[in-house]
């Protein structure tokens, strides 16, 4: 029972010096200043908005491709079945 008291004890005295801690480590950060932060927003969006437009490009260019090799196995295989219907028929 006093082993479980003097846990508490020491649980209840940690919290106080962890907050301590985070306060004091806050303390220490160096924040950008406004133009920092200004700038690096700007950049990050215009990355952004040109990966954007080369991921658009790329994706139609290959949606184009496909369906370019899709009409030419359409196509072959209507002439092979064009061809097989003119086979049996005897033309």
């Amino acid at each position: 029972m006093a082993d479980s008291t003097k846990k508490e004890k020491k649980e209840k005295a940690k919290k106080p010096s962890f907050f301590k801690g985070v306060k004091a480590e806050f303390k220490k950060i160096s924040w950008p200043d406004r133009e920092s932060v200004i700038k690096q927003s700007v950049a990050v969006i215009c990355i952004s908005v040109v990966l954007g437009a080369v991921i658009a490009v790329l994706d139609f260019i290959m949606q184009y491709g496909v369906g370019f090799l899709t009409s030419l196995y359409d196509y072959q295989r209507h002439l092979y079945t064009h061809m097989i219907k003119n086979h049996q028929s005897g033309k």
